[in-house]
């Protein structure tokens, strides 16, 4: 997590420097090339999730699950953010209040949810991966989880690998989802 917090406050100053130079201009690289935005992130994720995988007994490619998540989860909302803003204005000063506002937000819930989720999604890639036969998708009562969750454990038992009502072949479902499969 100290990593991966430690490149968004690196890319939020690059990105203010930016704006001070080149107004809107340095936003837009950042919009643009999707790749380039999340390698650094998933660098920093990449190490610590598998060894994740090794501890649960998993197969390395397991980690692309949660790579994904943290696309999804972190990058893409501040990605669209960016694009709004810059598409209402090119004002440097607004830029830099959208900027600082969106990349505390991001240090404080959506980097912490989308490595969670990354976790939970690797934990589920795991269990699906070393599954012998059926599993059954077991929601945490204390989780957060919604209707998508409560369905697929309402469906019953699965064989490893098949979509559960959700589309999901394993948890999570949602950034939140504290949910597991269990092997029968």
């Amino acid at each position: 997590m100290r990593a991966a917090k430690k490149v968004l406050v690196d890319e939020q100053g690059t990105l203010l420097d930016g704006i001070r130079v080149d107004g809107a201009a340095a936003v837009t690289a950042v919009i643009e090339d999707e790749d380039a935005h999340a390698a650094p992130y998933e660098e920093a994720v990449e190490p610590a999730l598998r060894e994740l995988i090794e501890e649960l007994g998993g197969a390395p490619d397991a980690v692309s699950h949660g790579i994904g998540q943290v696309r999804t989860v972190a990058l893409a909302p501040v990605r669209r953010r960016l694009r709004e803003v810059v598409e209402t204005s090119d004002d440097p000063g607004d830029l830099t209040d959208t900027v600082r506002g969106l990349y505390r937000e991001s240090r404080s819930r959506r980097l912490p949810a989308a490595v969670a989720a990354a976790v939970a999604s690797v934990r589920g890639a795991v269990a699906v991966g070393l599954a012998t036969g059926d599993v059954r998708w077991q929601v945490d009562p204390a989780g957060s989880c919604g209707p998508d969750c409560a369905d697929n454990a309402a469906a019953g038992p699965r064989a490893a690998g098949t979509p559960f009502p959700s589309g999901a072949v394993h948890p999570p479902t949602e950034p939140g989802c504290t949910c597991r499969l269990v092997e029968l």
